[in-house]
């Protein structure tokens, strides 16, 4: 399908900050004894992290109508697939470039190339975006799991190690800075749309990263609408945010503030009646996934 490079083609972006882990799993007959050998029927390892397994989905989605996820065109089929996020409409004269933030090893360790490749995607303008991950240099391992699959239960035991320094507020700052350096060098007025999803796995940080992101891009945190369903905004910034495990303080002020939130079936099932009551009815739509997603219509308008 050929693409629309004229100066009226709308560009949308879509940035994913959080963390990014490689997962070894290994799957056993039964959960092993305290200080016992047990051997493997089978080993596995790969790429995981929440927001890097969600831009692999929606990468599939968009190839899937275009050839190729991202600087191709696409029409609505990935939209409609993916309802939450509806405001990313990839369709001709659509360009829709993908961002990643997350902390990685070294920019040249071994860690990072094995990373970068399980996409199977290009990299670059026309693909993903790694230029904005944050290299940790002098880290050679990336942020790891390690899960024991039991095949007599069905429980999945993961046991984390992460080296890897956080992002800071002062870092996603910068991101944001460059991003709009970079879009101010090739302005040619052509209309502009930004997707930004966080991972809630730090919500203090995390919360400060979304309030850089209003004043940034002209949105205060004074009630009004970021979203892309307000007539005429064409460079419109919409925010969104995992809210997954219940015991995580901070959360709640995560969702007020994001214009939609990925509620996780966890959550949920310990929240107040009223949440658990719109999560359990998104559940009944989507045949029973493991997460439901909540769309705001306006900021301090209520969850709808």
């Amino acid at each position: 399908m050929q693409q629309h490079h004229d100066g009226h083609a709308k560009e949308q972006h879509l940035v994913l900050v959080g963390a990014c882990y490689m997962d070894t799993i290994l799957s056993v007959p039964h959960f092993p004894e305290e200080d016992s050998k047990l051997r493997a029927t089978s080993l596995s390892v790969r790429r995981g992290g929440n927001c890097p397994n969600s831009l692999e989905v929606l990468q599939q989605l968009l190839r899937s109508s275009a050839g190729i996820s991202s600087g191709s065109n696409s029409d609505d089929k990935a939209a409609a697939a993916t309802p939450a996020f509806s405001g990313l409409q990839a369709g001709r004269g659509t360009r829709i470039q993908a961002h990643l933030v997350s902390p990685l090893p070294g920019r040249a360790s071994a860690a990072t190339a094995q990373i970068k490749s399980s996409f199977g995607a290009r990299q670059g303008p026309d693909g993903i975006d790694f230029s904005r991950c944050l290299y940790r240099e002098g880290h050679e391992a990336p942020a790891s799991s390690y899960v024991l699959r039991s095949a007599a239960t069905g429980s999945r035991t993961v046991v984390n190690h992460n080296d890897l320094p956080d992002m800071t507020v002062e870092e996603f700052t910068a991101v944001v800075e460059s991003l709009q350096a970079d879009e101010a060098e090739r302005d040619q007025g052509r209309p502009r749309q930004w997707w930004w999803h966080f991972e809630g796995r730090v919500p203090d940080t995390t919360l400060e990263c979304m309030r850089v992101l209003r004043r940034a891009y002209g949105r205060g945190n004074d009630g009004c609408s970021s979203s892309s369903d307000r007539p005429g905004d064409d460079n419109a910034l919409r925010i969104s945010v995992e809210v997954e495990k219940p015991g995580r303080q901070g959360l709640r002020e995560l969702a007020a503030e994001a214009d939609v939130v990925f509620y996780s079936r966890s959550w949920a099932e310990v929240s107040d009646r009223r949440a658990s009551d719109a999560a359990r009815h998104l559940l009944q739509l989507t045949g029973g996934m493991q997460v439901g997603a909540i769309q705001r219509r306006g900021r301090g308008a209520g969850r709808e």
